[in-house]
């Protein structure tokens, strides 16, 4: 369970991964647990404070991904996850708010092209 004072991000997690389970939001509880660990290979560290991310280690986590050969769309959806992971701490006032943190990074969404075969083949 969530300890009040310790920002740690991953013990965060895991009790908002609880409480979407618990809500329902089964789909939503494994993006997060997807992102959470690829977000802790990457520091290669189980523990990780709010207060220690700054822009340019999420610019290296952006760049660890394409080197794993992520598409656009997957780093985009692992940000814009980790940026709403960051937010509900925030809100939940565990974490102090983290301005411009992911300013310089694209979380936007790109139409990806269809790679399913028409319906003729």
């Amino acid at each position: 369970m969530y300890v009040p004072g310790m920002n740690q991000m991953k013990e965060f997690t895991i009790v908002l991964l609880e409480k979407l389970r618990e809500s329902g939001r089964y789909e939503t509880a494994k993006r997060y647990q997807t992102v959470l660990n690829s977000f802790l290979a990457f520091t290669g560290q189980s523990e990780v404070t709010f207060s220690g991310l700054t822009p340019s280690l999420l610019s290296e986590y952006e760049t660890y991904l394409k080197n794993k050969e992520c598409r656009q769309s997957t780093i985009s959806m692992y940000l814009r996850t980790f940026r709403a992971i960051c937010h509900r701490a925030v809100k939940e006032e565990k974490a102090e708010l983290m301005p411009h943190l992911f300013d310089s990074l694209y979380t936007g969404q790109d139409r990806t092209t269809k790679r399913a075969l028409p319906l003729e083949s």
